[in-house]
Formats: C-alpha cells, sequence, structure tokens
C-alpha cells in the first residue's frame, strides 16, 4: 500500500483554504468532509488489515513518503493560518468569522494533532510541539503528560471535555515540576515547559492581533477552542467507559493517522494494525462524536461494546 491515501489528512488543509478563497459556504466544506463524507465512505470501504506481515512492513518501512506526510503539515499549516489571519485583516463577516473557526478550529485538531503525536513519537519534539500548542493543548505535549483523563462508564462528553482539559494542565505541572526538582531546579526559564508554553500561546496570541487586529485574536482563539474542544472528544470516544477502542474503520484511520492502540504504541502509524481481540469502535472517531453529542443515544449504542471490552 502506498502513502497516497494518508494525504487525506492534508486534503483539511485544501478544504480550509477554499474557504478563505470563496468564503460563505465554501467554509462548510472542512467540517462536511470530516463529519460526513468520511463516516459514509467508512461505510463502503472494506475494515483495515488486524495485523500487517512481514513484508508488508518491511515495504512500508522503505517508502519515504508515509514521513513526508508529516513533515510536509507544518509549512502547509503554517501558510494555511497565514491566509487565515490575511482575510481576517481584509475584512470578514460574521458568518465568515464562524465558518473560520470552524473550519481551521476542525483542520488544527484533528489534522495538527495527529500530525504532532506522530512527529513527537518520532524525535520531532519541536514540531510536534509547535502543533500541539496551536491546538490549544496547554501541556504542549501529546505524550506521557498529555495521557487523556479516565472516562467514566455514563459520563458526558459535555461534562468530560472541560475536566480533560483542566486535568491535563495539572498533570502537566505537576509532571514538569517533578522534573525541575529531579534536576535540582535547575533548569531555565527557555527550558521549563511551565513558562515556554504560556509564553508560546501568548506569542500566537500577539501575531494574531499584529496581523488582524481584535478580529484576528478573537478568531485565533476560538479556534484553540474548537481544537482543543475536539482532540478531547476524540480522547472521550476512544476510552469511555475506561476502555481502550480501537478503530478498524480504515477511511477514519486515514484521516487520524491510526491512533495508537495497546500493543500497537510504539509502532508509526503506517505499520499499525488491529490487535485481535481489542475492543472496537461500532463506528470511525468523527461519527462517533457526532453520536456522544447525544448523551442517551450514545449510552444506549456503547453499552453492548463497554461489556465485551471490559471483559476482553
Amino acid at each position: 500500500m502506498s502513502a497516497a491515501p494518508y494525504a487525506l489528512v492534508h486534503v483539511l488543509i485544501l478544504s480550509t483554504l477554499l474557504g478563505v478563497a470563496h468564503g460563505g459556504a465554501a467554509w462548510g466544506v472542512t467540517p462536511l468532509l470530516v463529519f460526513g463524507v468520511v463516516p459514509l465512505a467508512d461505510r463502503w470501504v472494506p475494515e483495515r488489515a488486524r495485523r500487517l506481515d512481514e513484508a508488508q512492513r518491511a515495504r512500508r518501512a522503505r517508502n519515504p513518503w508515509f514521513r513526508r506526510v508529516l513533515r510536509a503539515w507544518v509549512p502547509l499549516y503554517g501558510l494555511t493560518v497565514a491566509a487565515c489571519l490575511w482575510r481576517v485583516a481584509a475584512g470578514v463577516s460574521p458568518l465568515d468569522a464562524v465558518g473560520m473557526v470552524l473550519a481551521l478550529g476542525i483542520t488544527t485538531g484533528i489534522g495538527g494533532m495527529s500530525v504532532a503525536r506522530e512527529l513527537e513519537a518520532g524525535g520531532h519534539r519541536a514540531m510536534a510541539e509547535l502543533l500541539a500548542l496551536c491546538a490549544g493543548a496547554v501541556s504542549g505535549s501529546t505524550g506521557a503528560a498529555s495521557q487523556p483523563v479516565p472516562v467514566q462508564t455514563r459520563s458526558t462528553l459535555y461534562g468530560y471535555v472541560p475536566r480533560a482539559v483542566a486535568g491535563r494542565v495539572r498533570r502537566a505541572l505537576v509532571r514538569h515540576g517533578q522534573r525541575r526538582r529531579a534536576r535540582g531546579g535547575l533548569v531555565g526559564a527557555a527550558s521549563d515547559p511551565r513558562v515556554r508554553y504560556p509564553v508560546g500561546l501568548a506569542l500566537m496570541g500577539l501575531v494574531a492581533w499584529a496581523v488582524a487586529g481584535p478580529w484576528g485574536l478573537g478568531i485565533w482563539a476560538a479556534q484553540l477552542a474548537v481544537a482543543a474542544a475536539l482532540v478531547e472528544s476524540l480522547h472521550y470516544v476512544s476510552h469511555y467507559g475506561r476502555v481502550r477502542f480501537s478503530g478498524p474503520q480504515r477511511v477514519s484511520g486515514w484521516l487520524l493517522l491510526h491512533p495508537p492502540v495497546q500493543g500497537e504504541v510504539r509502532r508509526p502509524y503506517w505499520l499499525r494494525g488491529v490487535p485481535a481481540g481489542a475492543p472496537r469502535l461500532p463506528f470511525g472517531g468523527p461519527a462517533a462524536v457526532l453520536v456522544a453529542l447525544v448523551p442517551p443515544v450514545w449510552f444506549r449504542v456503547m453499552g453492548p461494546h463497554i461489556r465485551i471490552g471490559q471483559h476482553a
């Protein structure tokens, strides 16, 4: 298999730039793609393989395009943000502003954080931190310091998201404080994430203000909120009931770069399969988030899967 399907994550860039170019209804292309086209495609495209054989892994390991998909995201995303701020500076209607917030927030929260996770795992920490901050990840990390808060059975998405954001911040502060004490407090301000991350967020806000004024700052802050909410929503559906669900749906996997599950964490996204016997979501991540927006329906759908997952 080639790396071409994983370029689906870059379609989020193109759809957001389409909104910049045309405004109006064009801003709806990104949410329609993620929450409409991808879930429908999951129903028609066969699920991905449980495990890759050694020959498949060897071929993929030799293919440089899987890594290029990740590295290409950073400059293209920067171009997209710059184009959005330029559009705001030129003047936007309130409706266009809402559309921009949704499109850019979805692009950042789904595409940006998926790429950041893989870049951090591959040792590209600086680029991963930058993308994580753009998604409102105030812990500045996609790794251990930023593990999701446990999701209790019958907890709602609306209650989980704010609790998860606060929990990540608290966990990151504790973790970085422990590291500082372990080093005898000999950590400069620039090396201390508790200083570096808030300063980074503040600098991003200042740039947005400088380029596009108060509207630019407001839209940037709002897209941070949308992106952070999406990140936590995806964690909610994939960790619901303290069960780590896998997603065998192929198209959602291309878009989300196959989030790691138990037994596949140390492998790069292009080598991950679906472990045998792993609890499975009945639908892909974006569709699961839509269902979770209606808690009674979500509880009813996930009840049997929780019971299976807890005995897996």
